[in-house]
């Protein structure tokens, strides 16, 4: 039995010729078994030769391990087997049901975009929200893109809103919620490889330049007012935007994307380190780029 438990000493367990299990000394029953393979699961034995799986390594930390146990733990200390519990659940569990209850907390902790995707599948996929995730089939699926498409919804959004959900249920089948993925054979619809580039003309920027310009001076204006009204009242003055180039972050980053063709996710990721003014390069960094490549682009005077 290790010292203590955490992600590192789970990390860092490694293979040998036959199986072998590191067990927590804080939480009594909760156990990392490390196969020849290397595949490394959580277990909870709450009685000796009964246990529960309760997810892999790759997917599971030890404090997501450590809360899945002590939510089983409970119906044992109640006089329930978890394991009959367990059934239950996968037997009555709804789509929705596991958005909630399962995961969105991990998304939260693994996905950096896990708001826009609990959202996704939530809106996107309202309709299969009171229906139990093993009963969702491949033709209801097939049935909501027809009706997607015929709503002219474009082929790669309808390819992303199915991949979110595929991988959704692929975790309850690892959580062991259900037994099999029920959509997982069917495939994404064939897209439209050809790439339209969209560029404002001249008449499209000159007017939003102007609007920018306009906004500028509104919100400068609107300053002057409320520190001539703190002035009335000898309050403190807040900063004049006169003496600065900007009146906040919208225009300069328009302008930054006018002239280099940065996304807005790229923008909003931008750190000062990214800039090299000495050679007038931004990096835009594959974390960020949504073709997940690293990209160097000349800036421009006005960029």
């Amino acid at each position: 039995m290790p010292a203590s438990m955490n992600n590192a000493v789970a990390e860092r367990a490694a293979p040998r010729a036959n199986p072998y299990e590191l067990r927590d000394p804080k939480l009594n029953g909760l156990l990392l078994r490390v196969q020849p393979s290397g595949v490394k699961t959580w277990y909870l034995e709450f009685e000796r030769g009964k246990r529960i799986r309760l997810g892999r390594l790759t997917s599971m930390g030890y404090a997501e391990a450590v809360e899945a146990a002590k939510n089983a733990l409970g119906p044992y200390w109640a006089g329930v087997d978890p394991r009959i519990e367990r059934q239950k659940r996968k037997q009555v569990s709804t789509f929705g049901e596991f958005i909630d209850e399962h995961y969105a907390a991990w998304a939260r902790v693994h996905q950096k975009t896990a708001e826009a995707t609990i959202k996704r599948l939530k809106v996107t996929f309202k309709k299969f929200l009171k229906t139990p995730m093993a009963a969702i089939s491949p033709l209801d699926l097939e049935r909501w893109r027809a009706q997607r498409m015929k709503d002219g919804v474009k082929t790669n959004t309808v390819n992303r809103d199915i991949t979110a959900i595929k991988a959704a249920l692929n975790r309850a089948v690892e959580w062991e919620l259900i037994a099999v993925n029920p959509i997982a054979k069917v495939k994404k619809a064939r897209e439209n490889k050809e790439v339209r580039v969209r560029y404002l003309d001249e008449a499209e920027e000159y007017r939003l330049r102007s609007q920018l310009r306009k906004r500028e001076d509104r919100m400068r204006t609107e300053r002057d007012s409320a520190n001539q009204w703190r002035r009335e009242r000898d309050r403190e003055l807040l900063p004049s935007l006169h003496a600065v180039p900007f009146a906040d972050h919208l225009t300069p980053m328009v302008l930054l994307s006018i002239n280099t063709g940065m996304r807005r996710g790229e923008l909003f990721d931008l750190k000062w380190s990214h800039v090299n003014f000495d050679r007038r390069i931004v990096t835009v960094s594959a974390e960020t780029a949504k073709s997940r490549k690293t990209r160097h682009i000349p800036l421009n005077a006005e960029a």
